[in-house]
């Protein structure tokens, strides 16, 4: 506070006291000396109307013209109504003009709301020179709720407003897709609770497109190290994650079949030495004839007799097991939490299947061996329980091979 006559201020000084703490100045030095100490916070000026019109002016210029100064409002105060008509420091950059009569509530909501507007000032002025940027840069409240965002995307209900705003909202009020609106929501939630940031990536699937977003959250913290809000991060990574799930499609299924791989088989046993899944069956399955259709036909009909193998397979099993192609001509069929006699069912199934389908003048024919195991607690256990149960229905699959070839 600079004011011509500490007499002319006493008053003002004791109801500003109630509210915030006051530091007095006896020239425009001191002022920028008391702004620029890093102890004391500097929420606002307060000038005398009274002091020199150049003394005024010059503050009001001089904390404009330093960015670090701009958040800071300046306001005049007065006791003398005749000292009113300062309307050109109003323009100048003055916030507001303290005047009779002073009370208590008056001069602190005065004082709140040159605060709040500059504050809102140097949001805008932020929030639009980050829309500069490719990312979604945005500010939530303690509550939650939006206090501004860089850039909005179609996936946002605005009710066809045209005065429509994201400020004060939370998401479940404005987003279309209503599980990543909550999902959003409760990661808000956690952050105000806990203090600890948070990224996740989700897909949207609104508006015919398919689209993936990285959110990177982060609390905001007061001096207290209280948590008073979350400025987040929204980045577009849709062609990245199709990359990645491509990548992963070929890392996992076989081009040739669709089915999954043996890389994807190798996965998929480490998971089941947990042991969670009860009892496992397992069928081993090798195409019958494949080099003598590889020799007669060439390996294009080897390829197809190869796909209709494993269609034979998919139709069999439907949705009860998982088929992997593991080898060339090598299949294994995996059932989960099967039941005794299971593998014996479908076994006789695919032999079903595979009488109605022939390629060229031969008849399909897989050799087929079939084991049921059950799993430990101990996921070493298991794993050595798998490996013998592959191998059990591997000698199974070669005795039904055998014997087919007996019958010719």
């Amino acid at each position: 506070m600079l004011s011509r006559d500490r007499s002319r201020s006493g008053r003002l000084i004791a109801l500003v006291k109630r509210d915030f703490d006051v530091y007095t100045a006896d020239c425009v030095t001191e002022v920028f000396g008391l702004i620029a100490d890093k102890k004391k916070k500097t929420d606002a000026v307060l000038l005398d109307a009274g002091l020199d019109g150049g003394v005024k002016t010059s503050i009001l210029e001089e904390l404009s013209a330093r960015p670090e100064y701009k958040p800071i409002p300046v306001l005049l105060f007065t006791e003398n109504t005749e000292e009113m008509q300062q309307d050109c420091f109003l323009e100048a950059g003055a916030a507001d003009i303290l005047c009779p009569p002073l009370t208590e509530i008056s001069v602190k909501k005065r004082i709140m709301n040159a605060i709040r507007a500059q504050d809102s000032v140097i949001i805008s002025e932020m929030e639009q020179m980050l829309s500069a940027l490719p990312s979604n840069i945005y500010l939530k409240d303690g509550e939650g709720r939006y206090v501004f965002s860089t850039h909005t995307w179609h996936h946002l209900d605005d009710r066809g407003d045209p005065d429509w705003t994201i400020r004060g909202k939370k998401d479940p009020e404005i987003r279309k897709d209503a599980e990543n609106a909550l999902e959003a929501m409760r990661a808000d939630e956690r952050i105000l609770q806990t203090g600890k940031g948070c990224s996740y990536v989700i897909e949207i699937n609104v508006d015919q497109s398919r689209e993936f977003y990285k959110i990177i959250k982060e609390p905001l913290l007061d001096e207290s190290r209280k948590v008073v809000g979350i400025i987040g991060l929204i980045n577009d990574v849709t062609e990245e994650e199709i990359l990645k799930k491509r990548l992963e499609q070929i890392a996992e299924y076989d081009s040739l079949t669709g089915l999954h791989n043996r890389r994807c088989f190798d996965n998929y046993v480490h998971t089941l030495k947990r042991g969670d899944k009860g009892c496992i069956g397992f069928l081993s399955v090798d195409c019958n004839g494949l080099k003598e259709v590889n020799d007669t036909y060439g390996h294009l009909v080897g390829d197809e007799y190869i796909r209709m193998c494993s269609m034979i397979l998919k139709i069999s099993v439907g949705g009860a097991g998982k088929v992997f192609r593991v080898g060339g001509d090598e299949f294994i069929v995996v059932l989960e939490n099967a039941y005794s006699g299971e593998v014996e069912i479908y076994r006789k199934r695919i032999r079903e299947t595979e009488r109605l389908y022939c390629i060229k003048d031969k008849a399909v024919s897989m050799a087929v061996g079939g084991v049921t195991q059950e799993l430990k607690d101990s996921a070493e256990e298991n794993e050595r329980i798998l490996m013998e149960a592959l191998t059990r229905a591997d000698r199974d699959m070669y005795l039904d091979k055998a014997r087919s070839k007996q019958m010719k």
